[in-house]
């Protein structure tokens, strides 16, 4: 009897453990995508974005981040360069791929702006094995300004643009990065934890209370970063330096709650605008409404002394 009941609790330990790690496998291994297959995921609009991306300048370069790992990049030159070099660098979403540089790229090209489009980490053609929600790729993030310094001199302007965890991304890198002079964080979440928790409670509602910090243990032991490294909101609390920021929305993000973005203006003191795509979902701002979205890059690149 005895051991049937030790049998039953192992095959129930066993169990939840597959469970858990299916679990974070979606966390942090999310299935990789090609680059046509997340152009696609735009429908109509993908293919005006593929058929604009092929008709770029483009450069590929490949940078070595901290831990080995491969990241993709290419450097797409402007129409008209402008005499000081300028760099924007876009940073996508989880899961996802470079392509997504495609709603902004626009804004910055004729503004004579270089752009740097790029894979995260098991993303697209990066390699890493694991996603860690802006942990590991803000460092990456670095490694990728090096090399931008490394090609255009270290009196380059420099800013960054992301979305959703490529936001966050961002904005955990500028706390870190001296040499950023304007960012741009579209639908960024203010806090790992809290983004998961709602993410969980839509598939999970009342399991999401416990999975999370069971997910959190498991995360740490096979991607070795925890939910609570990754918060943009106490970065952007301590961040001294008067760095630009515009922080941007859409009404109805259903992925990212919009009380994120509240969160993150009010927990940063510095030189910031914000913009409100009304009505627009996740990411989707800068394509539903390109005049305001082009007005607020050239509000921000004002108020970094660059327009």
């Amino acid at each position: 009897m005895i051991i049937w009941i030790f049998a039953v609790l192992l095959l129930i330990a066993a169990s939840c453990f597959l469970a858990l790690y299916f679990v974070t496998s979606a966390i942090v291994r999310p299935k990789r995508q090609t680059l046509e297959q997340t152009f696609a995921y735009f429908g109509e609009l993908g293919q005006e974005m593929r058929k604009a991306y092929n008709a770029l300048t483009r450069e590929a370069f490949t940078v070595t981040a901290d831990d080995g790992t491969r990241i993709s990049c290419e450097l797409v030159s402007p129409p008209h360069p402008t005499e000081r070099p300028k760099i924007v660098i876009f940073v996508h979403g989880f899961g996802f791929t470079r392509s997504a540089a495609m709603k902004y790229l626009a804004f910055f090209q004729k503004r004579g702006y270089y752009a740097v489009l790029f894979d995260h980490r098991n993303c697209g053609e990066s390699g890493g094995k694991f996603t860690t929600f802006g942990a590991q790729e803000h460092r990456d993030l670095i490694r990728i300004v090096d090399a931008v310094c490394d090609r255009f001199g270290a009196d380059a302007v420099i800013g960054t643009v992301g979305e959703s965890m490529g936001g966050a991304t961002v904005l955990l890198h500028a706390a870190k990065d001296a040499r950023v002079a304007f960012t741009v964080a579209d639908c960024a979440y203010a806090d790992c934890r809290a983004q998961l928790r709602f993410t969980l409670s839509k598939r999970a509602r009342w399991l999401a209370p416990v999975l999370l910090p069971l997910a959190d243990r498991m995360v740490g032991l096979r991607a070795h970063f925890r939910f609570a490294d990754v918060s943009p909101e106490r970065e952007l609390a301590a961040l001294k330096r008067p760095l630009p920021i515009l922080f941007a929305h859409g009404t109805a993000d259903r992925v990212v709650p919009f009380d994120h973005h509240d969160r993150l203006v009010s927990a940063y003191h510095g030189p910031k605008l914000t913009l409100i795509g009304q009505d627009s979902r996740h990411t989707r701002s800068a394509v539903d409404h390109p005049e305001q979205y082009d007005a607020a890059i050239g509000q921000l690149l004002a108020l970094a002394h660059l327009e």
